[in-house]
This record gives C-alpha cells, sequence and structure tokens, in this order.
C-alpha cells in the first residue's frame, strides 16, 4: 500500500482516528501538567598536590604522590562516593540524583558534578554534601594510608554549585513518548479496523454470488386456453339436447302423470326426443363436422 492509499484508509476511518489522537493530547497535557520540573546544578572541584613530598622532621612520604599523578587519589575518592551505600545515603535526604567523575577534556584532575532534583534548594543541599564528602574521603584516605599532614592532598573549588536551572527534557521526552505511542495505536486501530471491513466483506461475497446464480423459473404462466367459438357451441348443443323442450313438456302434461307407466310411452317419449334432439342439432350443427 502506497501513501495515499493509506492516507485513504485514515480518512475512511476517521471515527477511530480522531478519538484516539484526542485522548493521547489529553493524557499528555495531562501527564505534562502533573509531572513537576525538575532541577540541576553544576560544579567541579580540582584536586591539588602539596607543598612538600614528604615530612622533614619524620621523613615520612605521602603513598599517594608516589604515583606521579594526581588523578589517582581523585579517581579512588570518585569510586568511594559512587559505591552503592554511599550514593543511598547521600541522597535520601533530598531525593536528588548526582553525577560525578573525572573531566577528561583535560589534562588536569579536574573532577565534575552534576545534580539533579525536584527543587533548587534540594539540589544546592545535595551538591554541598557530595562536595563535602569527597573532601573528608580524601583527606581521611590519605592519614589512614599514613601521609604526614604536609603531605595531604586537598581539592579547591572551581566553579561553586551556585547556580541552578530549571529542566523541562524530562517531561518533554515523556510527552514525545506518550504522544508517539498513542499516534501509533490510532493508525495501527485505523487499519485494523479496515482490515476487519474487508474480511467480512470478503466472506460475505460467496453467499451473494451463489444466491445470484440460483436457477430461476423465468417462464411466463401458461394459463388455459379459452374454449373457441366451436367447442362452445357444440356443449352448447349437447347441454340443451339433455333438456326437454315445451313441445316434450306440454304433451307429458296432456298425458298426465300417469303417461310414464303406460305400455309404449316410454318409447313413444324416446322417439319425441330424438326428434327433437336432431332438430335441434341440424340448428346448432356439431363444428367438428364443418
Amino acid at each position: 500500500m502506497d501513501m495515499w492509499g493509506a492516507l485513504r484508509v485514515l480518512a475512511r476511518r476517521w471515527l477511530v482516528v480522531v478519538p484516539l489522537l484526542v485522548l493521547t493530547a489529553l493524557g499528555a497535557a495531562g501527564l505534562y501538567t502533573a509531572t513537576g520540573p525538575e532541577y540541576t546544578v553544576t560544579g567541579s572541584m580540582l584536586v591539588l598536590g602539596p607543598n612538600a613530598g614528604q615530612d622533614e622532621a619524620t621523613g615520612k612520604r605521602n603513598p599517594y604522590l608516589d604515583y606521579g599523578n594526581l588523578a589517582v587519589a581523585a579517581k579512588v575518592v570518585i569510586d568511594v562516593t559512587l559505591t552503592p551505600t554511599t550514593y543511598e545515603s547521600l541522597t535520601r535526604a533530598t531525593q536528588t540524583t548526582f553525577e560525578l567523575g573525572l573531566d577528561t577534556t583535560t589534562s588536569a584532575p579536574l573532577i565534575g558534578l552534576s545534580v539533579v532534583g525536584p527543587s533548587p534548594d534540594a539540589v544546592l543541599k545535595s551538591a554541598q554534601t557530595v562536595i563535602d564528602f569527597v573532601n573528608t574521603t580524601l583527606r581521611q584516605r590519605q592519614l589512614d594510608a599514613g601521609a604526614p599532614e604536609v603531605t595531604l592532598i586537598s581539592t579547591e573549588i572551581v566553579t561553586p554549585p551556585v547556580d541552578v536551572l530549571e529542566l523541562n527534557s524530562s517531561r518533554l521526552r515523556l510527552v514525545i513518548a506518550i504522544a508517539g505511542v498513542g499516534v501509533l495505536m490510532s493508525v495501527g486501530g485505523a487499519f485494523l479496523v479496515e482490515a476487519i471491513v474487508r474480511v467480512r466483506a470478503r466472506s460475505r461475497r460467496p453467499l451473494r454470488l451463489e444466491a445470484d446464480e440460483a436457477p430461476t423459473d423465468t417462464s411466463p404462466a401458461v394459463s388455459p386456453a379459452p374454449p373457441s367459438e366451436g367447442t362452445r357451441s357444440h356443449e352448447s348443443v349437447v347441454r340443451e339436447a339433455d333438456l326437454p323442450t315445451g313441445l316434450e313438456l306440454r304433451s307429458q302434461l296432456s298425458r298426465g302423470p300417469l303417461a310414464d307407466t303406460q305400455p309404449g310411452s316410454a318409447t313413444g317419449n324416446g322417439h319425441d326426443r330424438a326428434a327433437s334432439a336432431g332438430k335441434r342439432a341440424r340448428r346448432f350443427p356439431d363444428p367438428r363436422h364443418r
């Protein structure tokens, strides 16, 4: 199916597409309103080396300086801070998240910090908590390793975490995801309805074809032919031959009711009927002898 065919399907099934799109828009707007914005703050710290490599009085050195790179001490502190237990303890009170790591864009041992939270106060408090933990951990790890006080590695704040910014990217990503799902459901629903309608139309088509191909008796109804004039005349002659004529009636009345019982009366009456029938036959000839 090409693009125009797909557009025609969407136009035909607009009763499915439009409601789903409206629901998607309402859901995305409601979620955007219900989800509050997030805030972020960033900062950075530079790891600094000590003024002396060893204690002149005792001759002790800082073990972390033996690596020849201050990034080693910074990496140790970062790994300790990002352990799950420590990370949870640092963010539990403020409900924030943070990222901590070495800045790879420079050769200097620069530690970058980024905090995200639900409010400006929360991110500022969390950023300061992380910075204090890094400084405390860095100092304590060196002391535990036996480093003299004068040889301790320290940090310096390069970018203080004070500029709080509002973030809408998370809400926008969520709205875009919901809108994408809604559009896909709308288009998919339209094509699904179209497929169901077509399947039903194909299933009903053979039934219509069978009904159209069924034989029908189209011959006109044959009514009995009306009797011909000759036939009617013959039938009328026969019917009239069976009826007594006026002469027969008068002769029967003149002979009385006992005339039929006298000898020869039946024969005489029979001759009279035959003669009368012959006369009527001559008046109405049989059409078969025409």
